[in-house]
Parts: C-alpha cells; sequence; structure tokens
C-alpha cells in the first residue's frame, strides 16, 4: 500500500500540475485529487495508467468570488437591465453636488409721465341740471425704457410687468366755476398687446374692467378745477409680438416700451354754473405718470449662465486579476444613465466629458454631446429627462439614447473612478418662461450600467502560482507524464492554459518541463462545450526535488460564436475523464 500511494502522489503531483491551471484555478484549492480516483494501479511494461476521474462543477461566482461590497452583482430578477437571472453586471449610482441658476430681476429705470390737454366741445346754458357732451379721445403715451437690463434675456416675446400708472383727470376754464363731472362708462382704453389691472383701493371703488385692455367708470365722479380726479392701475402683461420692430429687448441689454393710453367719453357740468343763453369753454386734462416698471417674469429666448457640478462614482470591489496586465476587457455594451430633472423652463443642451481613471493615474476619455460628435444631449423644461449613454444602438422606453462608440474604451481595464466633467451646459434658443428672481434646480442622477458581455477584442490574462508544496520529492524520478482531459465549459470565453515549473524560492526552472494542447473552448449554458486537452510533463534531471510549486497562466479570448453572451454565475467548467499515462516508469528511492 505505502508503494502505491506513492506512486499516486507522484503522478498528482507530477501530471496534475499542469491541470492547476483549471483545477486549482478554477476548483477549490482543498481539491484532493486522491480522493476521486481509483487508487488501484495498472502497471505493464514501460507505461502505467491510472483509471479515469472528473472533479466536481466549478461555478464562476467561486472564479470571481465577488464581495458583498463589489460593484460587480448578478442580476436578480428577470429583465433587469434588459438581463437574465445570475447575469453578471457592474452597477454603480454616482454623486454630485445639484446645480441652479437664476436670472436676476429687471426693474426699468428710464420712466416717464405724459400730459394731454384738448378742448372740449362748448358747453350751452340753459335748463336745469347738468349739460353733458361727449369729449374727444385724450392719448397719453407710456414710455419706459433702460440700457442696462441683464443680457441673460435675448429676446423678450411676452412679460409679466409691475407698472404701476398714476392717471389723473382735471379741468380748466375761464368762463365757469363749477364742478366737471366724468359720467359713468368713459373708458380708458389701451393697445390689444398689454393687460391692465385696477391697483386695490379707492381706484376699485371708481373703475371696472370691461376687459383685458380698458377701464371703464362705473360711476360719475365729481371733478374741482383745484383737485384733479386720481386713478390707479398697472400693465400687469406685455405681448411684444403684437407691437412693431424696436419694442422690448431691441439690442443686448437695451428695452424700450412704447405705447399708448387713450380715454373718451362723456363729461358733464352744473348747468347752475352758467347763465342761459350763454356758453361754457373747458379744456380737459389727462396725465399718465408711471410710478415705477419692473419685469417679473418673461417668455422668450435667454441665455443664462448654467453651472452643472462634474459626476463621479468609484469602482469597488473588482478582483485583483482583472486590473493586470494583459486584461483588455472590451465590453460589448457599456451604459452610464443620466437622470436630470430640470425645475426650469428652459431646455438645456449639455456636452461633457466622460473620464476613466486608472489607479496608476491613467486616463481614458470619450465625449457625449453634438461637440464631440454624438447626438444632441437636451434636457427638457420642466421634467426628469433620462439619458442612457451605451456603446451601440440600445433603444429602452422613457430614455433618450445616445450612442458613443468610444464608451468601451473607458473599461478597456476597470478604473477606479468614472468622471462625467468638463460639462457645457447651454439654454437651447428658443423660447422659454421664466420667473426673474427664482433659482431653478438641476438634481442629477447618475448610473453606470456595465453587463460583462464581451466584445471581439476581449483578452484575459490570468496568473496563479501554486507553491509551498512542502514534500521531499527528491526520491522521485520519471522520463515523462501525460494527461488526457476532457474539459466540459459552459463560459463564453476561449480558453488557453499553459504552466511552468517554480523551484522554492519562487524562480521558474527547466528540470520540469510542461506542455499544453488544445483549448477549452467557449460555450453557454444551454450549449456546453466538450473540448480534449493533452497535457505533457517532461523530466530532464534524475529526480524532481527542486520542484516546489507551478506558475499557472490562463489566456483567454473572445470567441466569434458567443459575442455579446453575457457572463452568468451558473457558468461553469467541469474537467471529466481524467487520464493519467506515466511512461518509463517512477523509480521511488525509500531511503
Amino acid at each position: 500500500m505505502l508503494y502505491k500511494e506513492k506512486k499516486v502522489s507522484l503522478a498528482a503531483k507530477a501530471g496534475v500540475a499542469v491541470l492547476l491551471i483549471v483545477v486549482s484555478s478554477c476548483v477549490d484549492h482543498d481539491y484532493d485529487l486522491g480522493k476521486d480516483i481509483d487508487m488501484t494501479i495498472q502497471v505493464g511494461g514501460e507505461e502505467f495508467t491510472i483509471p479515469s476521474s472528473s472533479t466536481d462543477r466549478l461555478l464562476l461566482s467561486q472564479i470571481l468570488n465577488l464581495d458583498e461590497s463589489s460593484s460587480i452583482k448578478p442580476v436578480e430578477a428577470e429583465g433587469q437591465y434588459g438581463l437574465s437571472v445570475g447575469d453578471y453586471v457592474l452597477v454603480q449610482d454616482g454623486s454630485s453636488a445639484p446645480s441652479s441658476f437664476e436670472i436676476e430681476p429687471v426693474t426699468l429705470s428710464d420712466i416717464n409721465t405724459s400730459e394731454c390737454v384738448l378742448e372740449l366741445p362748448t358747453f350751452v346754458g340753459g335748463g336745469s341740471g347738468r349739460i353733458t357732451v361727449a369729449a374727444p379721445p385724450s392719448v397719453n403715451s407710456v414710455k419706459i425704457s433702460d440700457n442696462n437690463v441683464t443680457t441673460d434675456i435675448v429676446r423678450l416675446d411676452e412679460a409679466v410687468t409691475d407698472m404701476e400708472i398714476l392717471y389723473r383727470l382735471g379741468f380748466q376754464s375761464v368762463n365757469y366755476n363749477g364742478n366737471l363731472y366724468i359720467n359713468r362708462g368713459y373708458t380708458i382704453e389701451f393697445g390689444p398687446e398689454l393687460e391692465v389691472e385696477i391697483v386695490p383701493g379707492a381706484s376699485s371703488d371708481v373703475l371696472e374692467l370691461a376687459d383685458a385692455h380698458t377701464l371703464r367708470f362705473k360711476k360719475d365722479c365729481e371733478v374741482s378745477s383745484a383737485h384733479p380726479l386720481e386713478v390707479n392701475f398697472r400693465i400687469k402683461h406685455i405681448d411684444f409680438s403684437l407691437m412693431p420692430e424696436g419694442q422690448g429687448i431691441y439690442e443686448p441689454g437695451k428695452f424700450r416700451l412704447e405705447s399708448k393710453i387713450k380715454s373718451y367719453g362723456d363729461v358733464s357740468i352744473e348747468s347752475s354754473g352758467i347763465t342761459s343763453g350763454t356758453t361754457a369753454n373747458v379744456t380737459l386734462g389727462t396725465t399718465s405718470v408711471v410710478r415705477a416698471a419692473s419685469i417679473d417674469a418673461v417668455t422668450g429666448i435667454v441665455n443664462p449662465e448654467i453651472n452643472i457640478e462634474s459626476i463621479s462614482f468609484a469602482i469597488n470591489g473588482i478582483p485583483d486579476f482583472l486590473k493586470e496586465p494583459g486584461n483588455c476587457l472590451d465590453i460589448e455594451n457599456p451604459r452610464i444613465v443620466l437622470e436630470i430633472t430640470n425645475t426650469s423652463g428652459v431646455a438645456i443642451n449639455i456636452n461633457g466629458l466622460l473620464t476613466a481613471r486608472e489607479s496608476d493615474g491613467t486616463t481614458h476619455s470619450a465625449g457625449v454631446g453634438s461637440v464631440y460628435g454624438t447626438d444632441e444631449v437636451v434636457v427638457a423644461p420642466n421634467a426628469t429627462t433620462r439619458i442612457m449613454v451605451s456603446r451601440i444602438a440600445t433603444p429602452t422606453d422613457g430614455y433618450v439614447n445616445i450612442v458613443q462608440p468610444k464608451l468601451g474604451e473607458l473599461l478597456l481595464t476597470i478604473p477606479e473612478e468614472i468622471v462625467f466633467g468638463d460639462i457645457d451646459a447651454k439654454a437651447v434658443q428658443q423660447p422659454a418662461v421664466i420667473e426673474l428672481g427664482r433659482s431653478y434646480d438641476f438634481g442629477t442622477d447618475y448610473k453606470a450600467i456595465i453587463p460583462l458581455a464581451f466584445g471581439p477584442d476581449m483578452t484575459l490574462h490570468y496568473t496563479e502560482t501554486e507553491a509551498d508544496w512542502g514534500e521531499d520529492l527528491s526520491q522521485y524520478s520519471f522520463k515523462r507524464v501525460e494527461a488526457r482531459v476532457v474539459a466540459i465549459s459552459t463560459i463564453p470565453m476561449d480558453l488557453k492554459p499553459t504552466v511552468q515549473a517554480l523551484d522554492n524560492k519562487g524562480e521558474i526552472i527547466n528540470d520540469v518541463q510542461a506542455e499544453v494542447e488544445g483549448v477549452v473552448a467557449a460555450g453557454t449554458l444551454a450549449s456546453p462545450s466538450n473540448s480534449e486537452l493533452l497535457i505533457k510533463i517532461q523530466s530532464n534531471s534524475s529526480n524532481i526535488g527542486r520542484l516546489d510549486g507551478v506558475l499557472l497562466t490562463f489566456d483567454g479570448a473572445s470567441s466569434a460564436q458567443h459575442l455579446g453572451v453575457n457572463l452568468n454565475k451558473e457558468q461553469s467548467i467541469v474537467f471529466s475523464d481524467i487520464r493519467l499515462t506515466v511512461y518509463g516508469g517512477v523509480t521511488i528511492d525509500l531511503n
């Protein structure tokens, strides 16, 4: 039994050394081949063969061995991110500070007073009561300007305003000493471009709105020559599209408003103030005084300064070997999702740079927006806009898809951080409604969604050292060992194993040479592959005493037939029908 155990130990160490690229790196390191191999050894002639055996199924989840903090996670619900349950996806939320913009209020400085004096028709004395005539139209102007308006306002189509106007009616006469009456129905009329309202208080007892552009006296009002009648109203809205060219913002930073106020209607004097058969001549004076004028909101084109802070996220818990040289993670279709909530009425055009930063400071960038050759990125007004940046077209309900073919270049090696920065945000030059003096906010959520499905340029280079075997191998000598293995794989990559012998200092030695013929072909869960590997081990010395371990290398590459197949935690490799053959016998020095 001791002899058999020694021979099997040699076969396990020498013959399975090469298999450790898959059995050690892909199978639990506690695996003991001696437990699974039939210990009955048939020796005949110059060779003997150990009966076949198989390894347990090694899951991809065991290979990756991800911890809870890892950014790579398996999908838990069917259809999430368009993937299947168990598919691996790198998902990471980003963080950014909220952004805002504001257009300062506009207080207009150059305001005017306008007077109009006209002769009323001649009053002829006679009879009792009042003598009434129809007053001809009295025309006053409203002139307001300012040469220092914020240039954030590019064009004015409409404006919500607060322009309070004092309107005064008085009279003078050289041959009449009584009072004048402004009769009920007397009208103060504005152009269709102006909407007015009555200032609450005494004026509301006198005036009423006939329509949005017309005020009317709702009762007779008495006026003495010493005390004119005063009423107050305000212009609350201006439609500049109904006005001639040159009104509103006519040059950057310059504002002009010129409009008319027309008043007309019946007026009366007291018959007792004029002798029957004689006449009285009266002049009516109207004065409009703009007390204050401001613009509170605008409909038009604006161009405020908009600053959106950079957005970043860190990628955590990535297996170290994915960051090693020789790896090229040609991710088929990574996605970056931006959700921007815009509380303003302005559509925002965005250009920005996605930059991946590696631990050594290396950066890779891909731009988003028309400046960088992609479709425009436009954030809708008064809404949350969901934008999906992807490497290939990925139409998704509720998302604006922006295709950036260079997106995969950010992930050829897994970076430590991705930043969306250098963001240039401009208001789309189309009409919008904006309240002046109000802060409008931009809330931005950011998420990377990177399914681990590979493109044609993917390469995977994985090394692992199996050392410190700690057994005295100097008592063994052999010529050649071969192992034939059938690899059953559902991992969608072609895998090429190689091995080199190490001494007890961890240095490569040539006394024991090994080579592997064959490749583990890519497969899928639905269609596993079957590949045959031939492992050859040759001893060039009298014994293998210096052998203390092996350097394992695993090179993976994309399979043309399996491009875009996502890695899944249930994918696995099984090594079946393992047959070890020792040529030339084994000599054991029992001393």
